[in-house]
């Protein structure tokens, strides 16, 4: 089996069912026939319609990987197909919730994470602070969390002025909001003084399946050159900006609670959407295309990080 035929059938799952996950991807990659037949298994039992309906499927999936303690990132998929097909985020909680006993209280939470992370926040941040445009903004955000409930979208109007103070604070703290209003100029001052990160190869990936029609239709997973841990991060950072500190594991426990604390004020420096992503590795899976068939070689770390945090090091902001 080829690796276009696998990129094909994982197309295809993905269109049937609503996603892929990891044991997908290499399985499809390491034994094609494999994964057709066990899939076929699937649409007799799970994606074809029977009696059950498509949400009532997902409602049962959830509850019953919850139980088996699936990955968190497992059931997260399930959350999104039963919000998809119609359930509302209360639903699929009570859906938990009715199970607690039988299941356990570490499964639950297990569920309750999963269910949690879908309810995502978006802040954006403009300059139309006329009532009535804040108004209009507001309509089309209303119509927009009505087709994903699983999203809540918070705006914010600021005066041209203000907008850029408060972009370079934010910026410059690690906390900007998801979408923001901006001009060239000020876009140009926030790269010299190093609070944009460069993202060429990124770019020049994006414009490369631009200019090829062979790439239509085609999935990229662009990920850097090298896997890191979490405390590796931070250790080259304190390396690169000569500090000494010492590092301690927190338990995912305790930092949950301290996340909970900070969203108190005004720009959390954690967040328990934060927490819920540092849970499940950040990683190119493999079975898909990415900058090697686009003929890039992505930049490492070690090269971009020094220039950014000597260009960032060398400003300050008065918060």
């Amino acid at each position: 089996m080829t690796t276009e035929e696998a990129l094909a059938y994982l197309r295809e799952m993905h269109q049937k069912r609503g996603y892929t996950l990891e044991m997908h991807r290499i399985m499809a990659a390491a034994d094609l026939e494999w994964a057709k037949t066990y899939g076929d298994f699937i649409e007799a039992t799970y994606v074809g319609q029977r009696l059950l309906d498509r949400k009532t499927k997902e409602l049962l999936q959830i509850v019953v990987e919850a139980a088996l303690r699936a990955d968190v990132e497992q059931i997260q998929a399930h959350v999104r197909l039963a919000l998809r097909e119609g359930a509302t985020p209360r639903e699929i909680l009570e859906a938990l919730e009715a199970v607690i006993a039988p299941m356990g209280a570490l499964a639950f939470r297990r569920g309750l994470q999963a269910w949690a992370a879908e309810k995502k926040v978006l802040r954006i941040w403009h300059t139309e602070t006329e009532p009535q445009s804040v108004q209009a903004f507001q309509g089309i955000i209303n119509e927009f969390e009505k087709l994903r409930p699983d999203i809540t979208v918070k705006q914010e109007a600021l005066a041209w002025g203000d907008l850029e103070a408060k972009l370079t604070a934010a910026l410059a703290a690690g906390a900007p909001p998801d979408a923001s209003h901006g001009q060239a100029v000020t876009c140009a001052s926030f790269y010299a003084k190093g609070l944009l990160r460069p993202m060429e190869d990124v770019a020049e990936a994006i414009a490369r399946m631009l200019a090829d029609p062979g790439t239509a239709g085609r999935t990229y997973e662009l990920g850097g050159p090298g896997v890191y841990t979490l405390r590796e991060l931070v250790s080259f950072v304190l390396r690169i900006i000569d500090k000494r500190r010492l590092l301690l594991p927190v338990p995912f426990t305790v930092a949950e609670i301290q996340a909970r604390l900070f969203e108190l004020l005004p720009n959390p420096p954690l967040t328990t959407g934060q927490v819920d992503l540092l849970r499940v590795d950040n990683l190119a899976g493999g079975a898909l295309p990415g900058f090697r068939e686009l003929d890039i070689r992505p930049k490492s770390i070690e090269e971009i990080v020094p220039a950014y945090l000597a260009a960032a090091s060398s400003f300050s902001v008065k918060v």
